[in-house]
């Protein structure tokens, strides 16, 4: 999982300038986009099998804030324990990793809603091979298109007996999830055909097509 924060912060003790690149981004969370990010990462569907609706914001409100300031989820964990009712203190390093991750693509998608950027690239750890932990939906979630208007449900999509179904999610955004999303900034960058998440269905498009679906979705 990628502790966006903690790498930031990492380099900013090494590098003279960045400093300043920490402080931007800690500015920007104060704005628009960091209400953008809060609200997001507070509407985690798993959190509320876990914990009531109220302690399952302050909890996601937390490990964000948290996060920021650059700490691991480790250390989060050990914060959370001393937190969460008694049923889910055992869950604290998987809620702490999470929401971090959870975090990150609410930032990913802040950020490609202000620039009028509707789509990305749903990315897993190994690509479409996966890297032996990676779950088969999410593997073969890898390399498809997805908007951030309409997050796809990848168990319904690509069923397997072992795994469990979370519903509908952006990558990055179910239990101890490392996957990622990839800002589409220019369609001509993808490789065609390409795989596209359509309201819970899967479409092989030209670019032809996903142009004339990213114009449409962009209206």
């Amino acid at each position: 999982m990628i502790d966006i924060m903690g790498i930031i912060k990492k380099i900013t003790s090494t590098y003279g300038r960045g400093k300043t690149m920490y402080d931007a981004l800690q500015k920007e969370m104060q704005g628009e986009t960091g209400a953008r990010v809060s609200s997001l990462a507070r509407s985690a569907p798993y959190l509320l099998t876990i914990l009531s609706a109220e302690d399952a914001n302050n909890i996601a409100l937390y490990v964000m804030q948290e996060n920021q300031k650059g700490r691991r989820a480790e250390s989060i964990a050990k914060d959370l324990e001393k937190m969460l009712p008694a049923h889910a203190k055992n869950k604290a390093l998987l809620i702490a990793r999470t929401q971090a991750s959870i975090a990150h693509t609410a930032l990913m998608q802040a950020r490609a809603e202000k620039m009028g950027l509707h789509w990305y690239v749903w990315r897993a750890c190994g690509g479409r091979k996966g890297d032996g932990k990676t779950r088969d939906s999410h593997r073969k979630m890898s390399g498809i298109v997805v908007n951030w208007n309409d997050p796809p449900a990848p168990e319904t999509l690509f069923p397997s007996t072992n795994s469990e179904n979370y519903g509908h999610y952006h990558a990055g955004c179910c239990p101890l999830c490392r996957c990622y999303a990839e800002t589409v900034v220019d369609e001509d960058l993808l490789k065609y055909p390409v795989k596209v998440h359509i309201g819970g269905k899967i479409y092989k498009m030209t670019k032809i097509e996903f142009c004339k679906i990213m114009n449409r979705h962009t209206k």
